[in-house]
């Protein structure tokens, strides 16, 4: 949260870095905490700046939550004030609503789109995915994502994590291995099933192409 009090305890602990978040889209900012966008630039430029000021050494990420359901001039208006302080900007897919390439229906905005217009308006910021997979689609959101520029993605082991989770670590690294295997070099790839297996119950693999 873009808290100054959970910068202040955070401090307590031998941390690399902050990962500040605060809602951007109407509903975020109408149920979650209130505020408009006007105030959503200032707590989090003013928050930043002091952060920056008192430790440098520190990695700052910034991300609008629920990004894909914010217009991407409100995700301007908020990144544009932060440019200077962070060394990462975030893509939240909170609700896990995304779609890859195309908006859906109610007019979210897609993984590819997203990703292209941040990576074109700050080229010098790398991108930081985050897919939630409410509807099946964080694994095919976060290769989307990758083509178009984004640099870091939050993955989890087997795809572990709130409601329906986050792409699967593995699975992500196997699909980017297909797509380029230059994105692969440095990784064990033979590692990746027995990381997988790890976890038999609630795993199931196998090849569902025929399917």
């Amino acid at each position: 949260r873009c808290n100054a009090n959970d910068v202040e305890a955070a401090m307590h602990y031998r941390i690399d870095g902050f990962n500040f978040y605060m809602g951007t889209s109407q509903l975020s900012r109408e149920y979650n905490h209130g505020k408009s966008l006007r105030e959503v630039v200032k707590i989090t430029s003013s928050l930043l700046q002091d952060v920056r000021r008192n430790h440098r050494y520190l990695l700052i990420r910034l991300s609008g939550e629920d990004t894909f359901r914010t217009p991407l001039e409100d995700i301007f208006r908020v990144y544009d004030a932060n440019e200077d302080l962070v060394d990462r900007f975030g893509m939240p897919d909170t609700v896990g609503v995304a779609q890859p390439y195309v908006r859906n229906e109610d007019g979210v905005l897609s993984a590819f789109e997203v990703t292209s217009a941040l990576h074109e308006r700050y080229p010098r910021i790398p991108i930081e995915g985050h897919f939630q997979d409410d509807l099946g689609n964080a694994l095919e959101n976060a290769k989307a994502a990758i083509q178009a520029g984004a640099q870091f993605m939050d993955t989890t082991i087997i795809g572990g994590a709130e409601r329906s989770g986050l792409p699967s670590m593995t699975g992500l690294a196997i699909n980017l291995f297909e797509i380029d295997e230059e994105l692969f070099v440095g990784y064990n790839k033979s590692l990746s099933y027995p990381l997988n297996m790890r976890f038999p119950a609630t795993h199931i693999s196998g090849d569902f192409s025929r399917c």
